[in-house]
Order: C-alpha cells, then sequence, then structure tokens
C-alpha cells in the first residue's frame, strides 16, 4: 500500500481529496502506522492543493492520538508548525493561534489531550503539551485532562500522567458540572497512591462536590462493587487521620460514616475503631443515593449480627429508621425484592410488621402487589395482617394480589392447605413410604449467669469473654440450669472495662485466638 500511495503521490494525485463518507485521505493515512513514511510528502501535497487541518470534519490531531499513532502525531504537528502562516490565511485566524486551535480542537466535545488521556499514551501527553495544548480544556462534563485522569485512569500509569500534568501547570482547584475535583475523582477512582500525592502537593483536603459529599463520600461510592475493596478500610482511615470529618452530612442527610455501614469492606473497621454510632441521625431513607444499596446494606446483612452486638436493640433500630415517615421504610423494601434474610433481621430488632411504610401500605401489601411469593410466605407466616387500616385507607393483600394468581391462590387456599397435621398413630397406615427423621436444629435458651460462670476477679474482660464461649460450647446439645429467680452476683463485673474486638466467628481460648488475645 505505501508503494502505491507513493506512486500517486509522484504522478500528481490529489491529496485533499474526500470519500464517500466525507472522510478525506489525510484523516485515513493517520489511522495506518504503516503509511507514516509516506505522511510528510501527503501532508505537503495536501497543503499545496488547497487543504486545512481547522477546516477538516474531525482533527487529523484527534484521529493520530485515538489511533496511538505517535508517530504520525509528531509529523502532523512538525507540519503545522512549519506552515501555521499558510493555514492562518486559509482559515482566516491569526498564525500563532493556529497551533493551539489544531491541538484543541475537539471531536464531540472530547478534546485531544483528553483522549491521549483516556489512552494512558504519556507519548501523545507530551507531545500536544509540548505543541501548546490547553491544560484547562474542558470535555462536555467540564473535566479537565487532569480531572479526567484522576477519575478514569488506575494505577502507575494515573500517577504519572497526573503529575505530568501537574508539573505542566493543571489547576488543582478545577471543578466538574458536578463540582468534583482532581481530589474527589482519585477517591471516586480509589487510587491510594493517587491520593496521597495530590494531598502532598497542596489539594484540599476539605473540598466538596455540588451536594456536598466529600472525599469520603465518594472512596465508599459503590466500593465493594471494585477489585479496590480492600483498600478501602486503610484509606478511609487515613483521610479521617488528616482531619477529613467522616460525621459531615451531604445535604441528603447521609455522612460518610452511613454510608460505611452499608459497605461490607468497611464493617471490621466501624465496629472495632472508634466511631460514635450512637450517635447518629437516623437514616434518611427519602433521599437514600441510587450507589447506596438498601435491603442489601451490610448492616442489614453480614454484619447485622455484629452491629446488635457493638449497640442495644433500640439505638440500633432508631439508627436504622425502621418506621420513616417520608420514605419507604427498609422492611417494604426488602419486601419488594424478596430478600427474606433483610426482614428476618429487621423483625427481630423491633420493626413493626405492619407498618404502613410505602404507597402499598405494609409490607406484605406491597409484597402481594409485585407477585413476591417468598415475601407473602415470610411475612404471612411471621404474624402479618392479611388486611388492616392503614393511614390513608384499608388495605387488603387479597385484592393487592389480583395480578399475581399465584400469590392469591396462596393466600386464599395454599396457606391453609400446605400446612402439615398432626395425627393419631393408630390413623397413620403401616405402608407409609413417608421417610420418618428426627427434628434437629439450633435453638436458644437463656440462663442467668452464676456460680462458676460469673466472672473472676483475676479476668479481664477478653479473657471472661473467652470463658463464655467455653461455656456456651460445653452447653451444646445440654439442659441449661434453671434459674428459679436466680440473679447475678456481681452485674458490674459484666461491663468490660476495656475494649474488647467484634469477631464474626466469637472467641476461644484455644489455638490462634488464644495468641491473638494475648493470654
Amino acid at each position: 500500500m505505501l508503494e502505491i500511495v507513493e506512486w500517486l503521490l509522484e504522478r500528481g494525485a490529489n491529496a485533499n481529496c474526500y470519500n464517500g463518507d466525507g472522510t478525506s485521505a489525510v484523516q485515513d493515512m493517520l489511522r495506518k502506522y504503516n503509511l507514516n513514511p509516506i505522511l510528510p510528502t501527503m501532508l505537503d501535497q495536501y497543503l499545496a492543493d488547497g487543504g486545512s487541518i481547522l477546516s477538516e470534519s474531525i482533527s487529523p490531531i484527534y484521529i493520530a492520538v485515538d489511533e496511538a499513532n505517535t508517530g504520525g502525531l509528531s509529523i502532523l504537528l512538525n507540519h503545522i508548525r512549519a506552515n501555521e502562516k499558510e493555514y492562518g490565511e486559509r482559515s482566516g485566524v491569526a498564525r500563532l493561534t493556529v497551533g493551539q486551535m489544531s491541538v484543541d480542537m475537539p471531536c464531540n466535545g472530547f478534546p485531544p489531550l483528553h483522549m491521549a488521556t483516556e489512552r494512558a499514551n504519556r507519548t501523545a501527553i507530551r507531545l500536544l503539551l509540548d505543541n501548546g495544548a490547553d491544560l484547562e480544556a474542558t470535555d462536555s462534563f467540564n473535566r479537565t485532562p487532569l480531572i479526567y485522569a484522576t477519575q478514569r485512569l488506575v494505577g502507575m500509569d494515573a500517577f504519572f500522567i497526573v503529575n505530568m500534568l501537574v508539573r505542566a501547570g493543571s489547576n488543582l482547584n478545577h471543578r466538574d458540572s458536578k463540582g468534583m475535583g482532581p481530589l474527589i475523582g482519585a477517591c471516586k477512582n480509589r487510587s491510594s497512591p493517587l491520593i496521597i500525592y495530590l494531598v502532598r502537593i497542596g489539594a484540599n483536603l476539605h473540598t466538596t462536590d455540588h451536594v456536598g459529599s466529600n472525599c469520603l463520600h465518594h472512596l465508599l461510592d459503590n466500593c465493594d462493587e471494585t477489585k479496590t475493596a480492600s483498600i478501602v478500610p486503610s484509606t478511609f482511615l487515613r483521610l479521617t487521620g488528616m482531619l477529613i470529618d467522616p460525621y459531615q452530612a451531604n445535604k441528603s442527610g447521609w455522612s460518610a460514616v452511613h454510608i460505611s455501614m452499608h459497605r461490607t469492606s468497611m464493617t471490621a473497621l466501624l465496629l472495632n475503631g472508634d466511631f460514635q454510632l450512637t450517635d447518629l441521625a437516623p437514616m434518611s431513607w427519602s433521599t437514600l443515593p441510587k450507589c447506596h444499596a438498601c435491603p442489601e446494606a451490610a448492616c442489614l446483612t453480614s454484619g447485622f449480627r455484629l452491629y446488635c452486638r457493638k449497640m442495644s436493640f433500640e439505638c440500633f433500630r432508631k439508627l436504622l429508621n425502621t418506621e420513616p415517615a417520608d420514605a419507604w421504610s427498609p422492611l417494604c423494601r426488602a419486601a419488594a425484592i424478596g430478600n427474606t434474610e433483610v426482614m428476618k433481621n429487621l423483625l427481630s430488632i423491633g420493626s413493626l410488621i405492619d407498618f404502613d411504610g410505602c404507597p402499598e401500605g405494609s409490607a406484605l401489601m406491597t409484597a402481594s402487589r409485585a407477585g413476591i411469593l417468598k415475601s407473602v410466605k415470610f411475612l404471612t407466616r411471621h404474624g402479618a395482617s392479611i388486611s388492616f387500616q392503614g393511614r390513608k385507607q384499608h388495605y387488603s393483600a387479597v385484592e393487592a394480589s389480583a395480578r399475581s394468581p399465584k400469590v392469591r391462590r396462596w393466600l386464599l387456599v395454599d396457606r391453609f392447605t400446605d400446612q402439615l397435621k398432626l395425627k393419631w398413630a393408630q390413623e397413620v397406615s403401616d405402608v407409609s413410604t413417608e421417610n420418618l427423621k428426627k427434628w434437629s436444629g439450633i435453638t436458644k435458651a437463656e440462663m442467668v449467669i452464676l456460680g462458676p460462670w460469673e466472672r473472676r476477679a483475676s479476668e479481664s474482660s477478653r479473657q471472661y469473654w473467652s470463658h463464655l464461649e467455653q461455656m456456651k460450647k460445653g452447653f451444646n446439645g445440654k439442659v441449661v440450669p434453671p434459674d428459679q429467680g436466680a440473679k447475678t452476683r456481681r452485674q458490674s463485673k459484666m461491663i468490660p472495662s476495656e475494649p474488647v474486638n467484634i469477631a464474626a466467628g466469637g472467641y476461644n481460648s484455644t489455638g490462634e485466638n488464644r495468641q491473638t488475645l494475648g493470654f
């Protein structure tokens, strides 16, 4: 192909020509690396045939960057610089602005320097900067190349390119259309080295976006869905150590600590750190952002039991705001998607099962209307009213299930017929094929801690915690002693006098845990 193009140019072929879709020959040539040797001749002929770089439908510089043709980009920039006067006269602009206009000409609102950043092409970035590319040029979202780099690039590419742009003079205080600057972009991208670098060179730690969310809010944005979830707790701790307030609420009423309770990766840090969870305002479900999962929140699922150990049921229930006055309740949200785990957990801390918590009425009503049979069965078997008088009207699960035959049938028929019935032994056939199995399962029994199970004077809080764990294991499968009105003699000793970390598996005084706890 190279020889053919060279042969055509030698015989006077018009270099300023276009094909059927309006693409010029120069644009097509920049898309092919193997034509770079003939590109200088092509550009000279293009100029001689009346071509104008500034009049192309798509900037040739943008095409070269998009195709990562850095060799062709270098040739093109040298050609423009050498012929600024001619191109300026043809386009009616000053000679000194030809180079600037050509390197900043966007494609669909996306300047060449942004594309070079998108491609993480350091060579192209350097070429554009050396030829006067505007560091503060913005795309259609008002992002400068620096902001774009912090939001989109990861790893060492992000660090080197951001460093290159900062050294060239990029503004650290510029904000995009959402009010996010470079530091917020790095936090949103969870790039720990980049965050540290930006802080060291003077980025404003206390910046917030247009809705009042700070760096910690953006660090936690969908963090459990990414490969960088493991670094979030350490980065969160580092940023709070730099005095970014984790309790600062945005305009929706959500603080970074509130959002952390929704994140599985943050559970251990919140429960074992010095965070005052009991002082938090109730969660504002009416302003829950789309990025915050509600029924799948860690505090309602994987970390629920741990949070129950950390605070009293009443404090936890108040914080969860289980009966909000202005939004869908957590129970209704869980019922609408069939999340029985969350429903069970909410009911265990006293959430009102018949609370009028959504436009359809109670959780059972919204599950019936949505045809979620799993939720309907669960709520009905846990005492939900089939019909009740709500704040505005009378509700009926049967009426709500009118468009869901399977739910309607279960409410009217199957919930009565699918229950097992007790029978007299003589009524049971000797040829029954049913496999009889002994029931087994986990159950809980309460007992008063007294006598040998009380805390000894010589035991620390951690040692006593281990002692209780062993006691519980020792009673597995046994009948606990009757309390008969007995009381613990030294109830004050039950309160830990030093911090005790909470772990999902509990503590015992054997093996690895003994060494971890320092016994």
